[in-house]
């Protein structure tokens, strides 16, 4: 299930390529009639055309844009060499790190692979969309952001929205193109405690810093170590929400300051103590209740595993660093 539209549930079966919207009763409203082979979330735009993550039979994955009939008006394929050439080109800026001046001997490495956007995309009012992604760190370079476990390269995640171009006159993925109009990038919100000399991430206290991420925290995830799963947008207050299974929290993000502004709901991760209702584990779905529905500005979470090892669903009322309400459903 993957957005409501005026009353009506936007739903997409991935096996089956099927695509529809139904009504309350969960009769047929209207049925797109192009398969849609999605294992991923699915989103409808305001226009009614469709956004979706398509896998091909022989594994390549698009994100595509269908209009109102299913006919498809613009993609592009879910390989690293689009955000590379940007790299490259100065279409996009790239973590704040690599114009880090640092002393010898050291020297980051290049920002490394894009990966694949992964399971979620968000279609905003403005016809532009939020992506999300991995770009790798080599261990060497891993190590001088303050990491002190295995020697392994990370992949942090990155946050971007993007400007379709081309779309209705573009054939494939390669006439289809897109401009970059935000970025955020995880890495560059990592500090560390324990090595004064690595000065460009080093602070006194780790948790005096919680809208930072500390970057020996634990990940439980095998596949990708922040795995972020879910995107969304709070059109209120300008604020992109993702959602960390490797690292069981969910971060709000400010797309005026770029800074994480909330977070919830691990409070190991930086040093704080435990809500009394629990903690989320393995959380997907972590979505804001537009403001024109009933508790409006709220998040809705679905909790893999909850204190009670079971799934749950919680809707979260919050403020900035204050107080959060959890009611269970």
């Amino acid at each position: 299930m993957s957005d409501v539209q005026n009353g009506y549930i936007f739903v997409t079966e991935p096996n089956n390529g099927v695509a529809q919207l139904i009504d309350q009763d969960y009769e047929p409203f209207y049925s797109y009639n192009q398969h849609m082979y999605s294992m991923y979330n699915s989103n409808v735009f305001p226009n009614k055309s469709v956004l979706v993550e398509v896998n091909t039979s022989g594994g390549a994955e698009f994100m595509r844009l269908h209009d109102f009939n299913g006919n498809p008006i613009w993609q592009i394929n879910q390989t690293n060499y689009y955000l590379l050439d940007k790299l490259d080109s100065g279409e996009i800026q790239g973590p704040n790190l690599l114009n880090i001046q640092l002393p010898e001997p050291y020297s980051f490495g290049n920002l490394g692979i894009f990966d694949e956007r992964h399971h979620d995309a968000y279609p905003l009012l403005n016809g532009n969309i939020l992506i999300h992604g991995y770009h790798f760190i080599p261990a060497n370079d891993r190590q001088l952001l303050g990491y002190q476990g295995q020697n392994n390269d990370v992949d942090y995640s990155y946050v971007m929205e993007i400007e379709p171009v081309g779309v209705n006159q573009c054939i494939d993925d390669n006439s289809c193109n897109f401009n970059v109009v935000w970025e955020w990038y995880m890495v560059d919100h990592v500090i560390q405690d324990n090595m004064p000399h690595l000065s460009w991430n080093y602070v006194d206290d780790i948790n005096q810093h919680i809208n930072k991420l500390d970057v020996n925290m634990y990940s439980e995830s095998t596949q990708g170590e922040s795995h972020i799963n879910t995107i969304h947008y709070d059109v209120e207050r300008n604020e992109v929400i993702i959602s960390s299974r490797g690292y069981d929290e969910f971060y709000v993000i400010s797309k005026d300051t770029n800074e994480i502004t909330f977070r919830c709901c691990n409070p190991e991760q930086y040093g704080g103590e435990q809500y009394e209702w629990g903690y989320t584990m393995r959380q997907h779905g972590v979505n804001v209740i537009p403001p024109n529905y009933p508790s409006g500005g709220d998040i809705l979470i679905y909790n893999n595993i909850s204190h009670n090892a079971l799934g749950e669903i919680s809707e979260m009322y919050y403020e900035y660093y204050g107080a959060s309400y959890i009611s269970i459903w």
